[in-house]
């Protein structure tokens, strides 16, 4: 590996080089002074960049590490010990290349420290490296321009990633532990799963969904196969747990849906995502409902409504909504039921959202997942969630939708459910037969062939 100096020097020498005899650059011509005056400033930061202490403690040992099996489906991604990466990044940045290289850490060892992005420093956060102007995550004049704060956004520090093969073959993903900050300071973690040679600018601009859970669950509330099918499907996956939920930080103020939509926003503008399929189960239903009704569509391919009417709370002309909790009397029964001990809570709340019986092992990571949570924090949200009414807002939703829901329900009855593929301009529904709440725990293989089928149909036709 060339040592910063060296590379910067050899930099230099090409471009003088291209100056005196006329040496073809990159791009098939001869050098002119912005290749080469770019080539240089990229070898400058390069250098200055790598002998920061935080990128020499991140490089330590880079040199050491094997490289990363190439895909087939896909090109090698060069490695952070190759010197020419710095190159690439430049020439990729003057059109030279389609696809950003990959700045990636050894599968089996140490993981990537906090990285961030916000600044006008060039974009170095795992697992890729901005390949042109318009993909740089959260400049200030950027931040400036949405009115909005700047997000961070960095990998965990204790989880290391994970390294994953298909049926033995060289085409693998990649799957890491990332945080974001919202504009209140409140950290949420997410994972972010993703094909070998993930281009950033394919991922921004198609191809990702993310995964909304409901209240009391988690990102891990979806199943392996729900992450497999899609990941299949050739999207990439991000599944965060919402505040006071999971992982994510659980401060003392925020208990609304639309605090949870702002969560979302940050969300996707530290990953800078577009036409970003929305996958919102149970209350994350409410969530995207929140979000589009606040911030629009802008981000936005498609969205997919699981299991989830649009007002919980009964009143004159809507006896549709839940059925267990509709009312001041119910809201207080439930909890009641939080107070008096979670995980008896757990219990129950699986028992009535599961008619297919699952394996004891997922049955403990959802009943632990929901014993991370605090009693007072989910009646709370609760009480916000259950009369929020959007039914309004129903009619105005200007992306293609699609709507699952189970037909053995104990959440809501069936008319609740049709109720959004009725009054969404465009929204297909699929009825899930012999399921319940919780179908993407039923039938996970199904449920992700679904929304494949459908966004590869509806949302992504031109791609």
């Amino acid at each position: 590996m060339l040592e910063p100096a060296e590379f910067l020097a050899r930099e230099q020498g090409r471009a003088q080089a291209r100056k005196e005899g006329g040496v073809a650059d990159a791009g098939g011509g001869t050098g002119g002074e912005e290749v080469d005056g770019g080539r240089v400033r990229e070898a400058e930061a390069a250098a200055e960049a790598w002998a920061s202490p935080g990128m020499s403690e991140a490089m330590s040992g880079a040199a050491a590490a094997p490289a990363v099996p190439s895909s087939p489906k896909s090109p090698k991604p060069p490695s952070i010990a190759d010197g020419d990466t710095w190159a690439a990044a430049a020439e990729a940045a003057e059109g030279g290349s389609t696809e950003a290289p990959v700045l990636m850490d050894d599968p089996g060892g140490s993981p990537r420290r906090s990285v961030s992005i916000s600044g006008s420093q060039p974009a170095m956060s795992p697992p890729i490296l901005p390949a042109t102007a318009d993909a740089e995550v959260a400049t200030e004049a950027e931040a400036e321009r949405r009115n909005q704060p700047t997000q961070a956004f960095h990998t965990s520090e204790a989880s290391p990633w994970q390294w994953e093969t298909d049926d033995g073959s060289r085409d693998g993903r990649m799957s890491e532990e990332v945080e974001v900050q919202t504009n209140d300071g409140t950290m949420l973690r997410y994972t972010h799963t993703y094909r070998l040679g993930y281009s950033y600018l394919a991922g921004r601009r198609a191809g990702s969904v993310v995964l909304l859970h409901g209240w009391s669950g988690s990102r891990r509330s979806f199943p392996q196969e729900v992450i497999d099918g899609l990941h299949a499907g050739g999207y990439s996956v991000l599944a965060p747990d919402l505040r006071f939920h999971g992982d994510s930080d659980k401060p003392g103020h925020g208990f609304h849906v639309a605090r949870l939509a702002a969560d979302l926003r940050a969300l996707l503008a530290s990953m800078d995502l577009e036409r970003t399929v929305l996958v919102g189960c149970s209350m994350g239903a409410a969530v995207i409902w929140s979000y589009l009704e606040l911030f629009g569509s802008e981000r936005v391919g498609g969205c997919v409504f699981v299991d989830q009417a649009p007002l919980q709370d009964r009143c004159e002309g809507w006896e549709w909504g839940s059925k267990g909790i509709f009312d001041a009397k119910s809201l207080e029964r439930v909890t009641a039921s939080l107070n008096a001990g979670m995980a008896e809570f757990a219990d129950g709340n699986a028992a009535s959202c599961l008619t297919v019986p699952l394996m004891p092992a997922m049955l403990d990571i959802l009943k632990g997942e929901t014993l991370k949570c605090k009693p007072s924090q989910l009646a709370a949200l609760m009480r916000d969630h259950t009369h929020q009414d959007w039914r309004p807002l129903l009619p105005h939703i200007d992306v293609p939708c699609l709507n699952l829901y189970g037909d053995r329900s104990g959440c809501f009855p069936v008319e609740g459910l049709q109720f959004l593929s009725n009054t969404i301009p465009n929204c297909s529904s699929v009825t899930f037969e012999g399921c319940n709440h919780w179908l993407y725990l039923e039938e996970p293989e199904r449920f992700a062939r679904e929304i494949v089928e459908w966004a590869n149909s509806r949302v992504f036709v031109d791609v």
